[in-house]
């Protein structure tokens, strides 16, 4: 845990925290990356469901693809959705 020292004044505060060193931040990860891209993503879908006029509309401007595998009974993959490594069937809106 770290204790910033402030001073009495709230309008000290903003100074003090950009003074201390441990809120610096000298590289971005990997991870940094991605999350800020989900966070723009999201807003985007955000907005998007408030302009749509229906549900249906919003999902249709979302532009989503269901993607269908066979999938065997004694297959010992686990049942998720799977990567596009393992090529399967893909079919648009518009092919269902």
């Amino acid at each position: 845990m770290k204790v910033i020292p402030v001073p009495s004044h709230v309008q000290g505060y903003t100074q003090a925290l950009r003074d201390c060193p441990f809120f610096e931040r000298l590289t971005l990860s990997s991870e940094d990356q991605v999350k800020t891209k989900q966070y723009h993503e999201q807003r985007k879908r955000s907005e998007l469901a408030q302009t749509a006029g229906s549900l249906e509309d919003f999902f249709r401007s979302l532009e989503q693809e269901v993607v269908i595998a066979n999938v065997t009974p004694d297959s010992d993959r686990p049942r998720r959705a799977t990567h596009a490594e393992d090529e399967p069937v893909q079919r648009n809106h518009a092919a269902l």
